[in-house]
């Protein structure tokens, strides 16, 4: 993968967006619970801001060093991108519930809904940038 290529940079301003996108989904379908959540638009604003600094700290360094090794196609990078996801969103979390609220709730167990985000935002991120599926191969 090229990182200084066209595609790169394109992903680089696309995938952080499917993160919010599905948090938007899933508050909207199910009750349409965002009527009743003052701060929705907030909320998603403040999502989209810990979208792409976790894909600008970490996602993109994953990426880079799977690169590197010869190791990088969509697998690899979705597993990164579940990985950081969790860290991220544990981080967006403890900043809005423990210091925006302050709240004493524990974290622990909403910090693997950063996983399905995380992996969503890589996939999105190594379709987009041309990432290989398989080991070897190349897109064009």
């Amino acid at each position: 993968m090229r990182f200084r290529s066209f595609q790169t940079l394109l992903a680089v301003l696309v995938a952080p967006w499917a993160a919010p996108a599905a948090i938007a989904v899933s508050i909207s379908l199910p009750t349409g619970a965002q009527e009743g959540f003052a701060d929705y638009w907030v909320f998603l604003s403040v999502s989209l801001i810990a979208s792409y600094l976790g894909v600008v700290l970490l996602g993109l360094p994953v990426a880079y060093f799977l690169d590197r090794q010869r190791w990088l196609n969509l697998a690899t990078l979705a597993v990164g991108g579940a990985l950081s996801g969790i860290v991220v969103f544990w981080l967006f979390l403890f900043l809005l519930v423990q210091v925006v609220f302050r709240s004493s709730e524990s974290l622990f167990p909403w910090i693997f809904w950063g996983a399905p985000l995380g992996l969503l935002v890589a996939l999105v991120f190594g379709v987009i940038g041309g990432v290989p599926v398989r080991p070897g191969t190349r897109r064009p």
